[in-house]
């Protein structure tokens, strides 16, 4: 009988003991889901969900991989610098031994982003690509497009222009029914390869189709970016009616400071070129409140041009002294 209590209370001991590690191993399980789940939606609420799981650091296997994966893409998603990898090797160093490749491929996706953020694009071309060849197109078509138009933003940066308008075709084809808003930046980024190879015509083409999109979409953000692209680019054909038309359209949807004081600035060259110099004026003097430094000291500059042509020496004397001031750094 002794026995067999002693048993039963090693029995009783262990279940308690083993129940208190399953418990450990999983508490952060629902947060982990719960994160994952509003990522794509809200990823400032993922990440502020999963700054809050108790005890990250002890968290170990399956769980400790997720944990640095989501975390990794809250962090990239809500515009926070990614320093280093080793966040995200945690996540690739166990999804390489396991079977869930789609986990891998997200994974090999943000340590790629990493990259970017340090300028090694190389590198995150190729983490990049390791991750497609793990993605399946059919079944997760806008992961896919996502990656699609990193690449061609990689491309991009090291001028290789017609690998990149590859990419973002292929990001296209593959979101053009299911994401609108996707499939708006894919055709501004075609444009805008064809605008560098300056082949005007044809990203006028692309533009106009992204400009039906963000119209139907009536998103201020997308409005605003393709006005700009179409002003710029009519401004660089010597079509300034139109270019101003444009980037007045523009204007009202730009809402943070610095993206509207550089378009006043801008539009302050378009109108100088139709001889609206008064016009042009006002909108330099907008463009001279940029915190930009580039945009200030043009703005600057202008402004004492514009001046002296109205033979307004007063004021050209202020404005030469500023853009003096300003320019002085760059010498």
């Amino acid at each position: 009988m002794r026995y067999l209590l002693l048993a039963f209370s090693f029995f009783l001991v262990a279940s308690v003991l083993c129940h208190s590690c399953k418990e450990e191993v999983t508490s952060a399980r629902p947060m982990l889901a719960a994160a994952d789940s509003m990522m794509w939606s809200n990823p400032d609420s993922a990440l502020l969900v999963l700054e809050q799981i108790p005890d990250s650091r002890e968290l170990r296997g399956e769980e400790r991989a997720l944990y640095a994966l989501l975390l990794t893409q809250a962090r990239y998603k809500s515009c926070v610098l990614l320093e280093n990898d080793s966040l995200i090797r945690i996540a690739v160093d166990y999804y390489e031994g396991s079977e869930e490749q789609e986990r891998l491929s997200q994974a090999y996706f943000y340590w790629g982003c990493v990259y970017v953020e340090k300028e090694e694009l190389p590198k995150a071309i190729d983490l990049y690509l390791k991750s497609l060849e793990l993605t399946s197109e059919k079944n997760n078509p806008i992961f896919a497009a996502m990656v699609y138009s990193h690449l061609g933003n990689c491309y991009n940066e090291q001028d290789l222009h017609s690998t990149a308008r590859e990419m973002y075709r292929k990001g296209y084809n593959l979101c053009a029914v299911k994401d609108s808003a996707r499939s708006f930046y894919a055709l501004r980024d075609i444009g805008n390869t064809f605008l560098l190879k300056y082949q005007l015509d044809s990203a006028l083409c692309y533009y106009q189709q992204a400009l039906k999109i963000a119209s139907s979409l009536q998103d201020n953000e997308c409005l605003s970016l393709i006005y700009k692209n179409i002003a710029g680019l009519y401004n660089e054909l010597g079509r300034y009616m139109e270019a101003e038309s444009a980037l007045s359209k523009a204007l009202p949807y730009l809402t943070v400071e610095e993206d509207y004081t550089s378009a006043c600035s801008i539009k302050g060259d378009i109108l100088n070129s139709l001889n609206r110099n008064d016009s042009a004026v006002y909108y330099w003097k907008i463009g001279a409140r940029s915190s930009n430094i580039y945009v200030k000291t043009s703005s600057y500059n202008h402004l004492f041009e514009g001046y002296k042509k109205m033979k307004d020496w007063e004021n050209a004397t202020v404005y030469v002294d500023s853009f003096i001031l300003f320019y002085t750094p760059f010498k």
